[in-house]
């Protein structure tokens, strides 16, 4: 890859990055730079997922440090305030509800404010049967699930099994 190429998809990761623009500002960004319309996809996509684990983990230590400021804590209980308020809508409806909070792609929407409000309702998909809901869910609008990590060696072990169950 060409060095100007480079720099090009690592601004689009990074305004992917940013919380408001994400997704609505990079693909625009990317395209405007002359980027191909499937990179400037993809470079956004990964650019927009990038902090979200951060986020899960580290959100509350983060917030609990800045509140030491006055300025932050003013800014850190909008923030809180705001997850909360589309928190009401995870809430009803959890998964289906998250996904609409990340994908409709509106002012205060996207994965910064759905990763915040899962993180600050401290959702985990794994209590009640979460994980076989989403396993329903991938039948009922037809996704693909992989069933190995993407190694070869798991795919591996993941053919065998099936083998066995075939047989």
């Amino acid at each position: 890859m060409e060095e100007s190429l480079l720099l090009q998809c690592a601004a689009t990761m990074g305004v992917a990055m940013t919380p408001v623009l994400e997704l609505r500002g990079a693909i625009p960004f990317g395209l405007a730079l002359g980027l191909p319309v499937e990179l400037t996809y993809l470079v956004s996509v990964l650019g927009n997922m990038i902090p979200v684990p951060a986020i899960i983990l580290f959100i509350r230590q983060i917030f609990r440090w800045l509140r030491k400021h006055p300025w932050w804590d003013k800014a850190i209980t909008s923030l809180e305030t705001k997850a909360h308020l589309k928190g009401r809508m995870v809430r009803k409806y959890r998964i289906p509800g998250l996904i609409l909070l990340v994908a409709v792609p509106l002012p205060g929407t996207g994965a910064w404010t759905g990763t915040l409000a899962a993180a600050m309702l401290d959702m985990d998909f794994k209590k009640k049967a979460g994980f076989q809901r989403s396993i329903q869910m991938s039948k009922e609008y037809e996704l693909y699930r992989q069933n190995y990590c993407g190694c070869i060696y798991s795919k591996q072990i993941a053919e065998k099994a099936e083998e066995k169950n075939n047989d």
